[in-house]
């Protein structure tokens, strides 16, 4: 039930710049996959890079029966590396802990560790699981300490699982956890302990938990020491990884596909802060190219994700059948990078679904038994919110008809629970859904985007509304809104985006029939609001009809 691997690692005559493991774990499918409907992972494994030579056995370990599959690459990335890393230790030996056992230092007691004398930097790395009914699903303070002081480094292991990018899983998948997530990576902190320690000299160091004692609690505790040397570059900055736009990797999943605002990753590898950097990116293949100054403050060995603006959709326009994203730093501080061979980066990338502009199309939110947990928005591609709807009441039917101008939409549904719109574990809960539905020809309703509603934290989608004809000079965002669906005594209408429009509402039966009329004449409101007594209508499924300045807009609802 365990893997065990014997490997070769080659030690290459240049200094490598950094070490990765790409990592897939494959019973979840939809990904990228070097095996069979796998899951790409990748890791930075630099800090490894003394154990990383020679031969080496890796063993998998505590899988069990259910232990999958998994297909493991290391890359080797030539150049100069950031700073070079000296010696890794393990400060105890990896093992597992109970509650009890770790308060009492019975294991992972304090440890007198020797410093190198030609060292510059030291870093501590702390990855901890729990485990047990109160290891597991009780977060509890964790600290590392120097020298018998105070407790110099505390940090909470806890993990927020609703937003895990593999979704939906069985089990308890969305239950926040120690330090993990079902099908994620286990958190790792880490703890920059240079100015407190003496090249050649003698460190104490001690891990524990806070809390009162607590039953059925255990914790795996792996603890690093990681010795440097001097950083090779007092200016260097590092494009580390791109979130948006990527097909590849697992972690950026629930952002992508896109077609809004790229996400870039870079990090701090020289000594110097860095206040600016100058970037510019391209679809490879599409001539226009943007460039965006970031200003803020990255101290040595900081990342930070940034968000680059496009100004229009063209900009992911490509005649390749494969998109490739691309992004370079030009400069740092407002001079040339100190070390160039890590300042470009690039990324596969599956383009966002791009919908004809030519029908009615609408939000259907269907809410469940905690329908104010709810809430969502639209935005435009300069960010601006055109669309949202919050405090909505349980099981209820919102049907929000949008008239949008072209371009690129992002759509983000949230859930203030984390459970999704229907979880097994809370049948008390009830079911609801979510989709974008569009009317055919305008009669014949279809859902053309759903979302399966075990989502956990919320779901985001991002889309392309392509006009058929030339732009109109009139481009604003307009929305007629109907709810609840069905409806008993009264129906809602809410308009956004009609100021200064005249409006008529009718309503008819299946037969054609109509059986309410009103015109309500110059809306004055961006934001304008009715209700329709329903009382004396029969039960049965009708439409709503509404005749605008230049357009006719319906949408159907049930009268119980």
């Amino acid at each position: 039930d365990s893997t065990i691997q014997l490997f070769e690692l080659t030690h290459y005559t240049k200094q490598p710049a950094k070490y990765e493991i790409l990592s897939l774990v494959t019973p979840y499918g939809n990904g990228l996959s070097l095996g069979q409907q796998g899951k790409t992972f990748t890791f930075d494994v630099t800090d490894y890079a003394p154990i990383l030579r020679g031969q080496k056995r890796m063993s998998i370990e505590m899988g069990g029966q259910n232990q999958e599959e998994l297909d493991i690459e290391f890359w080797f990335i030539t150049g100069t590396p950031a700073r070079e890393v000296l010696d890794i230790q393990n400060i105890w030996p990896f093992r597992r802990g109970n509650y009890d056992q770790i308060q009492s230092d019975r294991f992972f007691e304090p440890r007198e560790v020797p410093l190198a004398a030609d060292a510059v930097h030291f870093k501590l790395r702390s990855a901890i699981t729990g485990h047990g009914q109160n290891g597991e699903f009780i977060p509890r303070t964790h600290y590392l300490n120097l020298n018998g002081g105070p407790q110099d480094f505390t940090y909470n292991v806890w993990k927020e699982c609703a937003d895990n990018p593999i979704y939906p899983q069985g089990g308890t998948w969305i239950f926040d956890r120690a330090g993990w997530c079902p099908g994620a990576a286990t958190d790792v902190h880490e703890f920059d302990i240079t100015s407190q320690v003496q090249p050649g000299g003698v460190v104490e160091i001690d891990y524990g938990v806070n809390g009162p004692f607590m039953a059925s609690a255990n914790y795996l505790v792996s603890n690093q020491l990681v010795t440097y040397g001097a950083y090779a570059f007092p200016l260097d900055a590092s494009l580390e990884r791109i979130a948006r736009p990527n097909n590849t990797d697992v972690e950026f999943e629930r952002i992508n596909p896109a077609c809004n605002t790229p996400i870039v990753w870079v990090k701090n590898t020289g000594g110097t802060p860095i206040s600016s950097l100058d970037l510019e990116y391209f679809v490879r293949g599409n001539p226009q190219v943007e460039t965006y100054q970031w200003t803020g403050s990255l101290p040595p060995d900081a990342s930070v994700a940034i968000e680059l603006p496009v100004l229009n959709v063209g900009f992911w326009e490509t005649a390749f059948s494969t998109s490739v994203f691309e992004a370079k730093i030009l400069s740092v501080n407002g001079q040339a990078d100190g070390n160039s061979d890590n300042n470009a980066a690039r990324s596969t990338f599956s383009n966002a679904r791009v919908i004809l502009n030519d029908q009615d199309y609408f939000v259907s939110v269907r809410t469940n038994n905690n329908g104010s947990e709810y809430s969502y928005i639209i935005k435009n591609a300069d960010g601006t919110v055109v669309m949202e709807r919050d405090n909505m009441a349980s099981n209820t039917t919102y049907d929000d008809i949008m008239d949008l101008p072209g371009g690129c939409y992002t759509f983000q549904f949230f859930d203030d629970g984390h459970d999704g719109l229907s979880f097994w574990f809370f049948p008390e809960n009830g079911n609801g859904t979510v989709s974008f539905k569009r009317y055919l020809n305008g009669t014949f309703l279809i859902p053309f985007q759903t979302f399966d509603p075990d989502f956990g934290s919320g779901v985001q989608f991002d889309f392309v509304l392509e006009d058929v004809v030339a732009a109109e000079e009139d481009q604003r965002f307009r929305a007629l809104s109907t709810y609840p669906n069905p409806a008993s005594e009264l129906l809602n209408i809410e308009l956004r985006g009609f100021a200064g429009e005249e409006v008529t509402v009718e309503l008819t039966n299946l037969q054609g029939q109509q059986v309410f009329q009103q015109h309500y004449g110059k809306i004055f409101d961006e934001f304008w609001t009715a209700q329709i007594d329903l009382s004396r209508l029969p039960a049965g499924m009708y439409f709503i009809k509404m005749k605008s300045r230049d357009k006719n807009w319906v949408n159907e609802f049930v009268k119980f």
